[in-house]
């Protein structure tokens, strides 16, 4: 009976009721550089965020003469509804992102803005209602028939249908019950990035430009190998040959019960950006294979991808519950080269390497014969220690936070459809909108 009556409050409206859905400007290649205005792309649409980090430029402040409707501004919903690759558009295609950064961007063609008619939405509600699984499945559906590229129309997205609260009162309190989880995963995401670019000029500054502790000392000598100049003492080796190195080869022995299976589509860079799959050892997909170890560092194989995820101390819970796809490659080692070997991979250079290696099949990704072509750079151990003893603590901080935005994800994921379906009765809370 509650249900009931909370649900004569609410009403059932089609999207383009409500708001409009607009395609960014087509700017042409010559518009691009690497300064001035950020440009944002459909590939800068994340699951939650916009990635403005990966962004490409605009090459001039000409920005003035572009109607502003192209413009974003922090609290702009964009939602992807197109893309080519057709062994990923379902899990890029419905993306949905909210635009949180205070600086100016203007939004590229084939990524779309949702245009909220105030008077009958709260934008934040919306924002969390595409993200709901129902409608994400709605919108992918659309997509379903296309061969090589998936092109959802907007106006297919506008004749969906939503509930709604016909109160914008009770939508503001929705929002703001679900934006809190935002917050809390938005800041603690700030301090992985902070930990991480340090860590990151660090490794580059020691194992790149040789600028490490005790460098002054250090007499170079060539290689002998693309690397050229190194510091005495160091080497340069195939990385199937490295003796601190292991490579994580063995598949996935039988298991009882259940694990989580998470394929290479459910990451994105260095975040789990997909619920797991549930999976038996009878039941599991034939590319659910590779069982994590005890400071191992995984990324995908397939060519002009950067996916990599971790395992050590801080989420130890982790390897033994989960399986990962045989899309991913492993490497572990013992802890004091764990910070060189995560840091090592994680890299740009690394991945370049890796894509010049990777050879066709169905795709161009890096095969064994591939990857034991790749050659890394192996620094004194006494120079690895001191990078474990500065890095190490803070590698176990950043998977401590994402085990905390993890766990702050899945309560908001199990509140969400709650708040959005009139399940949960918010109307006479005080909450602060």
């Amino acid at each position: 009976m509650q249900s009931e009556s909370i649900k004569e409050w609410w009403i059932i409206s089609k999207i383009g009721d409500i708001s409009d859905v607009i395609s960014g400007f087509a700017f042409k290649s010559g518009d691009f550089a690497n300064q001035w205005i950020p440009v944002v792309k459909i590939g800068n649409i994340r699951h939650w965020y916009i990635d403005i980090q990966n962004n490409v430029q605009f090459v001039d402040e000409s920005f003035v003469k572009i109607n502003s409707k192209y413009h974003l501004i922090s609290g702009d919903i964009l939602i992807s509804l197109t893309w080519s690759n057709i062994n990923q558009w379902n899990s890029v295609v419905g993306r949905v992102g909210l635009y949180r950064n205070n600086e100016f961007a203007l939004l590229n063609q084939r990524a779309w803005k949702i245009l909220v008619n105030f008077k009958k939405v709260n934008p934040a509600y919306l924002y969390y209602v595409l993200f709901s699984d129902d409608l994400r499945r709605s919108i992918a559906l659309l997509g379903q028939g296309w061969a090589n590229q998936c092109n959802i129309s907007p106006s297919d997205v506008k004749w969906l249908e939503i509930v709604i609260p016909e109160s914008l009162e009770t939508q503001q309190k929705i929002a703001s019950i679900l934006s809190k989880y935002d917050d809390l995963i938005e800041n603690n995401a700030k301090r992985i990035k902070i930990l991480e670019q340090t860590a990151q000029e660090v490794y580059k500054e020691w194992f790149v430009k040789f600028k490490y502790p005790g460098h002054e000392s250090v007499t170079m000598e060539d290689s002998g190998t693309d690397f050229w100049m190194i510091p005495e003492g160091w080497e340069v080796k195939r990385m199937l040959d490295i003796g601190q190195f292991r490579f994580v080869n063995e598949n996935i022995k039988r298991f009882s019960g259940f694990k989580d299976y998470l394929a290479t589509a459910d990451i994105d860079g260095t975040e789990i950006v997909s619920e797991w799959e549930r999976i038996d050892f009878e039941s599991k997909p034939s590319r659910a294979q590779k069982q994590p170890t005890h400071n191992s560092v995984w990324f995908a194989r397939m060519q002009n991808t950067f996916k990599v995820i971790w395992f050590s101390d801080a989420n130890s819970d982790l390897t033994n519950s989960i399986c990962l796809s045989s899309g991913m490659v492993g490497f572990d080692g013992k802890n004091e080269i764990f910070p060189f070997l995560y840091y090592t991979i994680n890299s740009f250079d690394f991945h370049h390497k890796k894509d010049q290696y990777c050879t066709w099949a169905t795709q161009r990704a890096l095969t064994n014969d591939g990857l034991s072509e790749i050659k890394i750079l192996i620094p004194k151990d006494d120079v690895i220690s001191k990078f474990w003893d500065i890095f190490y603590i803070s590698i176990q901080e950043i998977l401590t936070l994402k085990k905390q935005n993890a766990n702050l994800k899945q309560t908001r994921n199990l509140l969400l459809p709650k708040l959005i379906s009139w399940e949960l009765d918010v109307e006479n809370l005080d909450i602060k909108i």
